[in-house]
């Protein structure tokens, strides 16, 4: 059996998430991501009805999917993972760096975050 080695660049991470006061762990649902890394700072999705965690849809415009309405806002990726392997930590309370993040967040997204400050800063 050979194993596959891969680095993961976690040069833009503290640039993103720049202060976690709250956060928790979980494994995402990954189900639908196509890329090989998910960066920090993607905002994440609980179904309500089960409270599984996914990364919130990126659409072929290359912004956010709207959040349906069996969903909610969980938090931020609170570092950049693999896809492969999807354990995460999850920031519900801090500071992030939108204008760093690889997608900006949605406005709607930003409202829904109240204990995440989002800045502009870069």
């Amino acid at each position: 059996m050979v194993q596959e080695s891969r680095q993961l660049d976690l040069t833009k991470d503290g640039l993103i998430v720049r202060r976690v006061d709250s956060s928790f762990s979980t494994t995402l649902d990954v189900s639908g991501v196509t890329d090989d890394v998910i960066p920090a700072g993607r905002v994440l999705v609980r179904t309500l009805a089960t409270g599984v965690i996914h990364p919130q849809p990126i659409g072929s415009d290359g912004a956010y999917e709207a959040v349906a309405a069996t969903e909610e806002y969980a938090g931020v990726l609170g570092g950049s993972i693999l896809t492969s392997s999807p354990f995460a930590a999850v920031v519900e309370r801090g500071e992030v760096n939108s204008a760093a993040c690889d997608v900006a967040p949605l406005e709607e997204a930003i409202e829904m975050l109240p204990h995440i400050l989002f800045t502009q800063d870069y």
